[in-house]
This record gives structure tokens, C-alpha cells and sequence, in this order.
């Protein structure tokens, strides 16, 4: 469903003027009634849209960072990337990253994030042991983002990168009737 029917447009009328507000909207990436262009690579499984990444063919278990599970995000391996065309409508991404809980000190994972070909946000290398952090990115008139994922240079064995509630927020003064 469009974010404009899931919004909400409250309108007070007030004897002066009357005010609107729209609701922000997210746009979960996971979620592909959104139509969010998106493309994706990765070295090893197919992505996982609410799980995590898994064998080719399989399907992948509840996303999991540390001892938290997420209903919502892309569960991704290294080394790959994930390409969205952003169109100019969103003002910021934000999402929880960490590796797949796969019964700890598993996995080493860098996750980077590009916005129009700039690096704007590179983590240290994180393990499943470590938990979920918070990114927050600004994406005001920007055009394409990219979220990467890649080995800490000891190979891909165990490298799931989960983007969990991965989602963008779209620009409210931008208008917007589907895809």
C-alpha cells in the first residue's frame, strides 16, 4: 500500500486558519508492496526480505542481532551490496545493523553506506557477538544509496549482515501517488 494512504493528514481548523500535519511515513525496504526500486549483489545465498540471508533455494530464519529478533529488514552477506534509487524523495534512511546471531564470535562484517557515491557512514568490524547498532543517515536530494556489506579481510564464512527495519522516510512535501 502507498505511503499516502498509510500516512495520516490530521487537519485542525481553528477559528483563524486552519493547520496540516502529515504523519511521517516510513518505507520499510523489506517490504515490496512499497515498489522502492532496489537491486541487490551478494558473494554467497539469496537475500532474505524479513529473514536472514540463506542458502540459495532456502528460506532464512528470524532476523537476529545479538539477542534481539527483528520482524522487519534484509537479512545480506558479504561481500554484496544493495543499490536503491531514491528519486529525490526521502529525507533520511535509518536502520539497526549486526551480524546474523549464529552462536557467537561468529562472523566479521563491515558495513559501509554510500550516498550518491560518497561514503558517508563505514562501522568497525562487528561480529554476532556484538549488538545491534543504530545508523541514521541524511538523504535530503539524494539520488541513490547503497548499503555494503563486506568481510574484514579473513574471508566471508559466517558473514550474514542483517539491515534490520531498514527503512527510509520520505520526503512529506514531496508529492508521491505510488511508484
Amino acid at each position: 500500500m502507498c505511503c499516502f494512504v498509510r500516512c495520516l493528514l490530521l487537519i485542525i481548523f481553528t477559528q483563524i486558519s486552519f493547520v496540516a500535519t502529515v504523519a511521517r511515513c516510513d518505507e520499510f525496504l523489506s517490504d515490496p508492496v512499497n515498489g522502492i526500486p532496489l537491486t541487490h549483489q551478494q558473494q554467497w545465498g539469496d537475500i532474505g526480505l524479513n529473514t536472514a540471508a540463506a542458502p540459495s533455494g532456502a528460506t532464512g530464519s528470524a532476523l537476529q542481532i545479538g539477542d534481539r529478533t527483528f520482524e522487519r529488514g534484509l537479512g545480506h552477506h558479504a561481500n554484496g551490496e544493495i543499490v536503491i534509487d531514491l528519486k529525490r524523495q526521502f529525507t533520511e534512511f535509518q536502520t539497526l545493523i549486526g551480524v546474523q546471531w549464529q552462536g557467537g564470535h561468529k562472523g566479521s562484517v563491515i558495513f559501509r553506506i554510500t550516498v550518491d557515491g560518497k561514503v558517508v557512514f563505514e562501522s568497525i568490524p562487528m561480529s554476532d557477538s556484538d549488538p545491534a547498532q543504530e545508523v541514521q543517515i541524511p538523504l535530503t536530494d539524494a539520488n541513490e544509496l547503497r548499503l555494503i556489506a563486506s568481510d574484514s579481510g579473513d574471508g566471508i564464512g559466517s558473514d550474514m549482515a542483517n539491515w534490520a527495519e531498514a527503512r527510509l522516510i520520505r520526503d512529506p512535501q514531496l508529492p508521491h501517488f505510488g511508484t
